[in-house]
Order: C-alpha cells, then sequence, then structure tokens
C-alpha cells in the first residue's frame, strides 16, 4: 500500500557528524520503551562512534542506513537500518513525543516500505520490540509485519556519562517483513 502522508512527512538518507542534532533528537523521545536508553547528554565516545556508523555506512560487520524523519523541514525522528550478511535488516525507529500516537509512526513505516521496495538494501526487516509497547507493535503490524517469537532479554541503559548496565529483563517480541 503505498504512503497516505497526511502530515506531511518526508524520509531522507541521513549522513550526519552533527552530535548535537542528534541529542537534542533524543532529550525529546521517550526512552522508556527503548531495549537500549541513552542517557543526555549523550556520552562522547559512543556519540562519536555513531557519528562515524552514521557517515561509513558501516557497523562493524554490518551495512548500517540512517533516514532523518522531517517534517516542514524538522527533524522529528530517525529510522535506523542495519543489514545483516542474509540480506535481513534490524529495524529501530524513534519519533520526538510530541508527536507519537497521531499516526506518524505508521506514515513513517509505510514510506520506508516504498523505499525498501525500491532499493536492494533489505530482503526482511526484524523489529525488536518490548512487550511494553503496544503503540509500536500497532504501528508495525498495519504495515505488514508478522509476530514471531517472545523471549526474554537484557533492557539496557547507560549511566550519565558513564558505562551501559543491564537494567533488568524485559519480554520482547519479533516482528518481521519481506520486501522481496
Amino acid at each position: 500500500m503505498p504512503a497516505q502522508n497526511t502530515h506531511m512527512i518526508q524520509i531522507e538518507k541521513w549522513k550526519t557528524t552533527d552530535a548535537q542534532t542528534l541529542e537534542e533528537l533524543y532529550s525529546n523521545v521517550d526512552q522508556s520503551h527503548c531495549l537500549v536508553a541513552l542517557p543526555i547528554p549523550l556520552p562522547k565516545e559512543q556519540t562519536d562512534r555513531y557519528m562515524e556508523i552514521m557517515e561509513t555506512g558501516i557497523n562493524g560487520e554490518l551495512v548500517f542506513e540512517c533516514r532523518k524523519v522531517l517534517m516542514e523541514g524538522k527533524i522529528i525522528g530517525k529510522i535506523d537500518l542495519n543489514r545483516y550478511p542474509n540480506g535481513g535488516a534490524e529495524l529501530d525507529i524513534v519519533l520526538r513525543k510530541e508527536y507519537t500516537g497521531k499516526g506518524i509512526g505508521t506514515e513513517c513505516m509505510l514510506m520506508l516500505e516504498d523505499d525498501l521496495k525500491k532499493s536492494s538494501f533489505a530482503s526482511h526487516v526484524h523489529a525488536y520490540v518490548r512487550l511494553d509497547n503496544i503503540a509500536m507493535v500497532k504501528v508495525l503490524e498495519r504495515t505488514g509485519f508478522v509476530p514471531g517469537r517472545r523471549f526474554e532479554a537484557e533492557v539496557y541503559s547507560y549511566e550519565a556519562n558513564g558505562p551501559m548496565f543491564a537494567k533488568g529483563r524485559e519480554y520482547i517480541k519479533v516482528l518481521s517483513r519481506e520486501y522481496n
């Protein structure tokens, strides 16, 4: 189904070295449902590494793409895809708090679907979502993702300007979508 762009949303490939823009975005994201919660301010070492990944498109052995989500020229979110050697990719999407619950996530996913059908970046996409993130599960299911297995996993957080630590175990749901 083609994207119904009722909110004048755009998604564009994003290669940035502007850590301040990234930090401003994350300071306005509700990270309570994220598998890895980032501290604000973002730690310099991790931010520099992420900036390098965005610029080079390489994340260890994975190919990486990032798209910024724009509304009226303002960055309101981002979509990351890490592609594995088997052609599948892992999805991560965040939106600023004030833009959630308005159908924008669904529009973004439909636009991403259009992009992935036109490109050969990934043959299928997986999303790992906490079970308590009901809104994201619904967005993915509305846009053709199929629920898969559930499992228990560590959920991580960072101490402000410190190391990452496990903040507990959560139940995770895997949702998948083919793009062939």
